[in-house]
């Protein structure tokens, strides 16, 4: 189902589906609606998460971010018993990998430099960034930014991070 409280998502038609595969050797397979651009939401954690660990290994990525189920919703208000979000695949979680990635540049160049990633990651295909849906997104996050004021709170972002940023 699509997220109906963020607008610019309510509006899509939940009934749009396509599905791609790619082999490490190459051979690729797709199905459905695959020229359909499409925004990439939550699917978007478990790359961020890879980018992550990548940069800074699992030492370091999970002095910040657990990797246990929480056995709550994806967006649930709620840390495990250390202060940190429950995994990387939760809303807290996701927040929490972002702030991790490109610490050393400033918002535009870490924007950038992740797009870059996903334009790697993708190869080549037309990776793009909806300003529309980010504002909508934006307008209605109040949920989100209380679990990043959470996790200050708790000490769990990496020194110097800013939450406005």
């Amino acid at each position: 189902d699509v997220a109906r409280y963020i607008p610019q998502l309510a509006a899509v038609n939940p009934e749009q589906f396509g599905v791609a595969a790619c082999s490490v050797d190459g051979q690729q397979y797709a199905k459905g609606e695959v020229d359909f651009m499409y925004c990439a939401q939550s699917t978007s954690k478990a790359i961020q998460y890879c980018m992550a660990l990548e940069q800074f290994g699992e030492e370091k990525v999970h002095k910040h971010v657990g990797v246990e189920p929480s056995g709550q919703s994806f967006n649930k208000m709620a840390l495990n018993p250390a202060g940190l979000p429950h995994n990387p695949m939760i809303n807290s979680g996701a927040i929490m990998t972002c702030s991790l990635l490109h610490p050393d540049l400033n918002v535009a160049d870490r924007l950038d430099a992740i797009m870059q990633t996903w334009r790697e990651m993708g190869a080549g295909g037309d990776i793009g960034f909806d300003n529309a849906t980010y504002l909508s997104e934006k307008n209605t996050a109040d949920r989100n930014f209380c679990l990043g004021y959470m996790m200050k709170e708790a000490g769990a972002f990496p020194e110097g991070t800013d939450l406005i940023e």
